[in-house]
Order: structure tokens, then sequence, then C-alpha cells
């Protein structure tokens, strides 16, 4: 690993890694998550990406984005992820990405993560008046869980902002309900929370005001969760619908 931080050798090892040797996985695993400087290997990453027909995979660049982010390089792991999208995704890119949940999320970088468990089911599925064709499902059996499931990482610079969307219930009950959250993603630090949701309701818009510090907060975790913030286990009933997801510049 230690040669591959060596400026001089890093066009050749590029090269050698786009030939994709068996032991291409392992390597770059150890590489990308644990290299401890990343600007390093910065230029062979580079070099990786530009080569022909190879570029990197799906899982290196979910490890390369995250140990730019771990690292607080926002602007260095926001550019990458941006530059890795395919045309048709890149229409979709604003403060938050695919608000709208038209497109299948990678799990990668900047966009959705959605993780399904043991008393939830979250999908995107066809709503009746939804603004385009799908919105986003959220199903809970009943369970006593602890939910923070649905999350996007962000990187807004300081400023003020509000965060919009539309909210359909089909006879949530939560103990606090849900809430959308954002949390600065270098310490957890609370920026912002929606009302809490519940109930039954058709679609109805929901908004909240925010602002994002000048320090420690060049990233951040855009969430659907409880409204104690996901610490504890609440029983969670019913459907929870969202569409039409964005952040607006006050």
């Amino acid at each position: 690993i230690s040669i591959a931080t060596l400026q001089p050798a890093q066009r050749d090892f590029a090269r050698l890694l786009a030939r994709n040797p068996p032991w291409r996985s392992v390597f770059t695993t150890s590489l990308l998550s644990q290299t401890p400087n990343a600007a390093a290997i910065f230029p062979l990453v580079e070099k990786l990406r530009s080569q022909p027909g190879a570029g990197l995979t799906d899982h290196e660049l979910g490890l390369w984005i995250s140990r730019l982010a771990r690292d607080r390089q926002w602007g260095p792991a926001y550019l990458t992820w941006v530059q890795s999208l395919p045309p048709e995704a890149s229409q979709r890119i604003g403060n938050v990405y695919n608000g709208s949940f038209e497109l299948e999320p990678s799990q990668i970088g900047f966009d959705w993560q959605f993780k399904n468990a043991p008393g939830v089911r979250i999908s995107r599925a066809q709503a009746t008046g939804a603004d385009e064709e799908l919105a986003l499902r959220v199903e809970f059996d009943g369970d006593r869980i602890a939910f923070g499931n649905v999350r996007q990482l962000m990187a807004l610079p300081p400023g003020k902002y509000r965060l919009l969307g539309k909210v359909r219930l089909d006879d949530l009950r939560a103990d606090l309900g849900l809430v959308w959250s954002i949390r600065c993603a270098e310490n957890r630090r609370a920026i912002a929370e929606t009302e809490p949701m519940s109930g039954r309701r058709e679609w109805q818009s929901f908004e909240t005001s925010f602002t994002i510090p000048d320090s420690d907060c060049g990233g951040q975790w855009l969430t659907l969760t409880v409204a104690s913030g996901g610490r504890s286990l609440q029983r969670i009933s019913g459907v929870a619908w969202f569409d039409d997801l964005s952040i607006k510049s006050n």
C-alpha cells in the first residue's frame, strides 16, 4: 500500500489496477479505507477513475466517498459523486438529490440510503396524488423499533434554508411521531426537525427553516426518524408516504 502513495509510481499503478487483477478488490478496500493520508492517494484514485473502460467500481466509489467524508473533505467527496452520475441522474441533482424518489437509490455517496429491517419496509411506489409517478413509502408493522432507516448525506454550505416536502399518512401511529431531521455529520449536532407527523391525512405540504453554521458542519445527514432522534425503541404502525423533498435557500 505504501508504494501506491508515491506519486511517481501512481500512473503505472493505476494502469495495473485497471486490468482488474484478482487481488484488486482486497487491495483497494485496504487502500481506500486505511491509508493514513487520503491526500496522498487522491492522484492515484483520479488516474484510476480516468482509465478507459475501467474507473472505480460501485464498491470502490462508495469507500472513497466515505473516506473523503470521514476526513471532512466535503467538496472533493461531493464532486467525485456528482461526476460518477449518469446523465439521467444528473438531472435530479439539487440540495436534496432525487427528492421525488423517481430513481432507484444507489446507496452510494450523496444518494438516498434505505435500510429495511424487521418491523419496517421501505420502497418507492406509485401513489395517487404524487406529483410524478413514484413516492417514498414506509410501512410499519407495529413493532418497537429504533427507526432512522431513510437518510441522505448532504454538503450544504453555511447559510439559511428551508426544508420542504409533501406527506400522506395512512393511519400512522407512533409514540412521538415521525420527523425529518437534519444533523451535522461531524458531530451529530441537531440543526432542524419538522413537526412530528402521525395520524391520517391526504397529501399535505410541510416546511421548516434552519441554519447551517459556519464551522463543524460541512456535511449533514437528512434523516427520516422518530421525534426523539431515533435513540430509543418506539412502537410504530401504519404507512407514511413522502414526495417532493427539497431544500431552498432562505
